[in-house]
């Protein structure tokens, strides 16, 4: 029986309760929102399987798949790109998949704007898997539904964070040629709780239904994303980190999963076929990827990851990017665990007791600078000014 005896010794990815014999482990919410097994002793067998699947417990290692290779690449489909976070590369391998009358699966939103993990057979379903999810999403089934499309024949491609694909690979005990897995170097998985406090506060606020959100919508360009809601009546809702609480209290590690501090998933020989992450570096290998519009790095770890590359390179640019200068300039998140901020406990009681509008004005307070900073940010950015700011700020010794 799966005993969690420290928080950070999960990290939600609900393995264990898709691979229980006798269905009796629940995911439960604890006080701050994230997931936790709970185990109901009077049904649990001791089969130890909830043990064996555990990827924290033993993650699953990279078996020989010859030499990592890494590619700067975007998709030549502009429209998929300018809905991606950065140069839609997942586009292209769901598509791949789809091609072969596949499913792709991957987090989403659902009706109520709550992080899932979702399938879909169709380009149109494919939508809803683009841009970056800064939160938690809901496993559900989805393994056991993996599982049975592989047994089946089915072509699947598998995307989430690097436990979530450690746990998948784990949960299926052994390879399948028709699985493509595609894991994100995430900074960390956040909790659904303030997130669902943010949005129920936009909507009130607003007084209208909200129809989209997008937490790095490219309005501004691929340097200067922004959080996007969008409401039913057509009027959007648009910051950056500069004031947008829900942004900085991810990038400020307030509302980070324990497990996230402590990753064992944090390596570049990682089991997926491909990793992807933003390339914010990549003219420095093709100047012409310096557009503005987003390039995907992609680390390639297996025969069968570089198959696929194979088939996909008349559908984007892409230039070959050495592994470690890639991770060296871009990677951090690939290596690095975040650190938890001092007040992490201290932002997880007040979200139960405090409005949004406090809580910014206790852990970012809007200032007047970061008013005029917000104000004008967009117009220095498309007249240019702010490239050279970046450059002389990177050259000084700043990222």
């Amino acid at each position: 029986m799966i005993k969690i005896e420290k928080k950070e010794e999960c990290c939600g990815c609900e393995v264990c309760a898709n691979a229980c014999p006798k269905n009796c482990i629940q995911m439960e919410r604890d006080n701050k929102g994230f997931l936790y097994p709970k185990i109901d002793e009077n049904r649990c067998i001791d089969c130890h399987i909830c043990e064996r699947v555990c990827p924290v417990a033993e993650p699953k290692v990279r078996e020989s798949g010859g030499e990592l290779r890494m590619y700067g690449v975007q998709n030549t489909d502009e429209r998929v790109r300018m809905e991606s976070t950065s140069g839609g590369a997942f586009s292209l391998i769901a598509r791949w998949v789809l091609a072969r009358h596949g499913i792709v699966i991957g987090a989403a939103f659902d009706n109520n704007f709550r992080v899932i993990h979702a399938a879909a057979d169709s380009e149109e379903g494919l939508a809803r898997f683009r841009g970056s999810k800064y939160v938690q999403s809901s496993m559900g089934e989805i393994y056991r539904k993996a599982k049975e499309w592989l047994v089946q024949g089915r072509w699947i491609c598998f995307s989430g964070t690097p436990c979530q694909i450690n746990g998948l690979q784990k949960f299926l005990d052994k390879p399948f040629d028709n699985l493509v897995t595609v894991d994100i170097a995430c900074h960390g998985i956040t909790s659904p709780k303030f997130l669902e406090k943010y949005i129920r506060y936009h909507s009130e606020k607003e007084g209208k239904q909200i129809k989209e959100i997008l937490f790095r919508e490219k309005y501004y360009g691929y340097g200067f994303s922004t959080m996007k809601i969008a409401f039913e009546d057509g009027s959007c809702y648009r910051a950056g980190m500069e004031t947008d609480i829900f942004l900085r209290s991810f990038f400020m590690d307030l509302n980070t999963r324990e497990s996230c501090h402590a990753c064992r998933f944090k390596t570049v020989q990682r089991v997926s076929d491909f990793t992807i992450f933003d390339g914010w570096h990549a003219g420095r290998f093709q100047k012409e990827m310096e557009d503005d519009k987003g390039t995907t790095l992609c680390i390639i770890q297996s025969d069968k990851g570089n198959k696929i590359f194979d088939d996909l390179k008349d559908q984007c640019r892409f230039v070959e990017i050495p592994v470690e200068e890639g991770v060296r300039l871009d990677g951090s998140m690939i290596l690095k665990s975040t650190v938890p901020n001092p007040q992490r406990e201290q932002f997880f009681k007040d979200i139960c007791v405090m409005s949004v509008p406090e809580i910014q004005n206790r852990y970012y307070p809007i200032t007047l600078k970061r008013k005029l900073l917000s104000a004008i940010k967009p117009t220095v950015y498309k007249t240019g000014l702010f490239k050279y700011y970046m450059k002389l700020k990177e050259k000084a010794g700043g990222k």
